[in-house]
């Protein structure tokens, strides 16, 4: 009886990493094919927060190689990045926003000094409505 206890304990964890891979690439999809362009719907933390991470590591794997390019190759590199990440990072914080009850035009308020600590509140800290 241990022994079937034991063998339906590890049944339980290779479902919960197989359903965590699928809300992975779940987010993934929902960010990059699925809603690029929009920025009416609503977006959870959790979905922010998987993205952040992979767009986190992205960087740094792209600034450990970014010596070993040539220096006119590195402007076509920069501008594919942006239009890969930025635009789905940017519809994300809007939809996050709209989530935690708030405009999307609060986005830009995240270049003034002061107010974007707030603006940062809403995105990352206030719980959805």
């Amino acid at each position: 009886d241990l022994i079937r206890r034991n063998d339906e304990d590890k049944g339980r964890s290779n479902k919960s990493s197989t359903k965590a891979e699928l809300e992975f690439m779940n987010v993934l999809h929902n960010v990059f094919i699925k809603d690029v362009f929009n920025f009416n719907d609503r977006s959870t933390r959790d979905e922010l927060l998987l993205f952040s991470v992979l767009f986190s590591i992205l960087s740094m794997v792209l600034s450990y190689f970014l010596p070993f390019i040539p220096k006119i190759s590195i402007v076509m590199v920069n501008v594919l990045i942006v239009a890969i990440l930025c635009i789905p990072f940017f519809s994300l914080l809007v939809r996050r926003l709209h989530d935690s009850g708030n405009s999307g035009l609060w986005i830009f308020f995240l270049i003034v000094p002061v107010v974007n600590i707030y603006v940062f509140y809403l995105i990352f800290v206030k719980p959805s409505v």
